[in-house]
């Protein structure tokens, strides 16, 4: 064989290597799935080889410790050999929402017989975990190039991106395509889209059985381990165990199951790793080549449900949801065989990935976080070639769409990266003095204070669109933990602040407003809400302070100061008021204002129907549920003018805020 031949060979070899990264496991005829009576009856174990291996890998992330994310990302994007793969696809074809998830979902369609081809049958699929919703477009996309199939009815759930209680660092932030088919998400009995909740299982359920078969199940779940890199896999699996038990209560027999899954190091992985391969006639563990390469992630492909565990199986499984200490299964009961399978599994991806992270170190140069070899850039561009010839991507024709080109503008989408410094430095960061603390939190506002959406200083809310009240109730909490109607890097470092500058401890029992009155007008000053205990507390005395200033005799206008309309029941009442043909509501943006002009008679008694009804609604909260919402989200985004407003309204307002607890 000649140089030029072997190198040829050579090439050939390393680029089929980034599309076969998979292990397929073999089941054997003597493995048996243990007893009901036997799970949940042993405390988890620890298999050495494991963990041996887990410390191997763990010994080689850890040399990341010190290295700055933000570049040695760029880096290693750089680096990957499918780098130029998603532009590339947004440049070359017509595709709607490439994302890296559209192409990890895409590839996995297209390697294994996950739908059935060319036939009009109907197709049923639900999608767990699925915010933004790129495998959902991924599939649209794969079904209207490459099949027949015409009758498609999808369901997903994902953390609700509209329930403040929800952790800012759990949120998807990106709700284009949510927004725009919302009746397709199901956020369970309690709004939350908790999939961990055994009642938004119940409803979840309850809702799939009605659309029929349900031949696909995706999940696509994850945890931000960003501050415990080490500890991924504990982390997230109660995670993956609610997604399976989820899925295996709705799965038709013969569908198939892909779980997003990292290592396979803990007794929780191994475990359900272990159920999935007894009950699926094929099981593959499967890395796609737009799948970062540094890191663990894997997906868990399962052909063909052959055997569905009995029903005393299943409701152990789903009572024991939030039991994190026992086992699933005994160790005893998992075959030595399935064991030796697991280990040359976890050999394969752990030496994969200590490959490209070694690879990685040793080109990183800080200096020049760009800088590529002529031998990989020459890589990244066969390998996009060969993911179009491979999977075959073709146009989507355009009435085939699923998404609504700019369905909300490109002022709702600011996420910044929010993980700062290396890991080394955000522990280091935890051991701060006071005074350093300070001084990156008046880093972080100066960050924002320029870049943040701003809008003039008094601004008259016009709400043209009619709505009627439509209130949802959901699972109580006690601080908005995320919103869409401001900034969200602006607020997540707000309220980073706030948790070392404000003591919760001590109970503040000052009034959540206090009323003034100067002639015809009345102020209602309302406490920041960051110093608020309990918001739904807040936002009823709210509501009823405002009723009883609009009984006043003589009152001319309303000013709410400090007023910040975050939460879509907040941000709901507002819109409502605004929306009233002759309401004259101005936003006083640098003072924090909103000023209600109440002079007309129509005015002040129909602002008292609304908030007699909404203190109605507010009267049949309990002890779990309170009222979220007055009008359907898609009432307000509707309207484009009236929610840039508020959300530049609340960025003022939380950057004065910032200000003044830095200054305090």
């Amino acid at each position: 064989m000649s140089q030029q031949e072997c190198s040829q060979r050579l090439s050939s070899d390393l680029i089929e290597s980034q599309f076969q990264k998979k292990f397929t496991f073999i089941r054997q005829a003597d493995w048996k799935l243990p007893e009901s009576k036997t799970l949940f009856t042993q405390d988890a174990f620890l298999d050495t080889r494991l963990q041996k291996q887990k410390e191997r890998l763990n010994g080689v992330k850890s040399k990341l410790n010190d290295l700055e994310l933000e570049p040695w990302s760029t880096h290693t994007s750089t680096q990957s050999p499918s780098s130029v793969i998603i532009p590339k696809i947004k440049e070359t074809f017509v595709a709607e929402f490439v994302t890296q998830a559209w192409t990890k979902f895409y590839e996995c369609l297209s390697s294994f017989p996950l739908i059935p081809k060319n036939s009009p049958q109907s197709l049923n699929t639900l999608h767990l975990c699925e915010a933004p919703g790129a495998f959902v477009v991924a599939l649209n996309h794969f079904l209207k190039t490459h099949t027949e199939i015409e009758n498609w009815t999808w369901c997903a759930t994902t953390l609700n991106t509209y329930y403040e209680g929800n952790s800012f660092g759990s949120m998807i932030a990106d709700d284009r395509f949510m927004y725009t088919t919302l009746e397709n998400w199901e956020f369970g009995a309690d709004y939350t889209g908790d999939i961990t909740s055994g009642k938004n299982v119940d409803q979840l359920v309850e809702r799939c059985s009605k659309m029929g078969q349900i031949d696909l199940i995706t999940a696509d779940g994850s945890v931000n381990c960003t501050n415990t890199p080490d500890c991924q896999e504990e982390i997230v699996s109660h995670l993956h165990y609610a997604e399976t038990v989820t899925a295996l209560r709705i799965l038709s027999l013969n569908g198939n199951f892909v779980l997003k899954m990292f290592t396979f190091f803990e007794s929780s992985s191994v475990c359900l790793l272990y159920l999935l391969v007894y009950i699926f006639k094929t099981v593959t563990v499967f890395k796609p080549v737009t799948s970062r390469e540094g890191n663990s992630e894997v997906y868990v492909i399962c052909q063909n449900l052959e055997t569905r565990p009995s029903q005393e199986f299943l409701e152990k499984m789903f009572k024991n949801m939030s039991n994190h200490d026992t086992s699933l299964f005994p160790e005893a009961t998992i075959p030595q065989t399935f064991f030796q399978q697991l280990y040359n599994c976890m050999d394969m991806f752990a030496d994969l990935q200590i490959n490209v992270i070694e690879r990685n170190l040793a080109t990183y140069d800080p200096r020049d976080i760009k800088k590529i070899s002529p031998e990989t850039e020459q890589l990244i561009q066969v390998v996009f070639i060969e993911f179009c010839r491979r999977f075959k991507l073709e146009n989507l024709p355009e009435n085939a769409r699923i998404t609504i080109p700019n369905a909300l503008p490109n002022f709702w989408r600011e996420s910044p990266r929010i993980s700062e410094g290396s890991y080394t430095d955000r522990v280091i960061n935890k051991c701060k003095s006071d005074q350093q603390i300070l001084d990156t939190h008046r880093k972080r506002y100066k960050r924002y204070e320029e870049s943040i959406v701003t809008c003039n200083n008094h601004n008259f809310l016009r709400c043209c669109s009619t709505c009627t009240i439509s209130p949802i109730y959901g699972k109580r909490f006690r601080k908005i933990s995320y919103s869409v109607f401001v900034s969200s890097g602006l607020y997540h470092y707000f309220l980073d602040m706030a948790r070392d500058c404000v003591d919760y401890s001590k109970e503040d029992n000052s009034p959540n407003c206090r009323t003034e009155r100067r002639g015809s007008l009345v102020l209602i000053e309302m406490k920041y809400f960051c110093r608020v205990h309990d918001h739904p507390e807040y936002f009823h005395d709210t509501v009823i302070e405002m009723r009883n200033v609009l009984k006043l005799p003589d009152i001319q206008k309303i000013i709410l100061v400090n007023f910040c309309p975050l939460s879509q029941l907040s941000a709901g009442l507002v819109f409502l008021l605004a929306m009233e043909r002759q309401s004259r509501i101005q936003l006083k943006c640098h003072l924090g204002e909103i000023s209600i002009d109440v002079s007309s008679k129509y005015i002040r008694e129909t602002y008292s129907n609304i908030l007699e009804i909404i203190e109605n609604l507010l009267e049949k909260e309990d002890s779990d549920s309170i009222l979220l919402s007055l009008v359907d989200i898609r009432d307000i985004y509707g309207n484009f003018s009236y929610t840039r407003l508020i959300r530049c309204f609340n960025n003022h307002l939380v950057m004065k805020m910032f200000r003044d607890l830095l200054a305090n």
